[in-house]
């Protein structure tokens, strides 16, 4: 389960996506998710949930996962922004 903190660390990282996640590169493709080594633990985000989907779009959204020892054990999905109004 995240922490309150790395939830903050997280929103935070939304609104500015130039930013390292828990300081280091931390983006994969989902399918990668198999090559994610046994003894990992830590952050990754996978952005390619939507290939329209682009930080510099007024709505983003960015999915985050969570892993212990190569396994994955949460996920948070990141939501910026509201979709142009007409």
């Amino acid at each position: 389960m995240s922490t309150v903190l790395e939830s903050a660390i997280i929103s935070r990282h939304i609104y500015k996506t130039t930013m390292p996640l828990f300081n280091r590169n931390n983006n994969f493709h989902l399918e990668d998710i198999n090559r994610i080594p046994n003894k990992f633990s830590g952050w990754l985000i996978d952005e390619t949930v939507d290939p329209k989907m682009f930080p510099t779009n007024g709505f983003y959204a960015a999915l985050y996962f969570k892993f212990k020892n190569g396994k994955a054990i949460d996920a948070v999905l990141g939501i910026r922004g509201t979709a142009p109004m007409a």
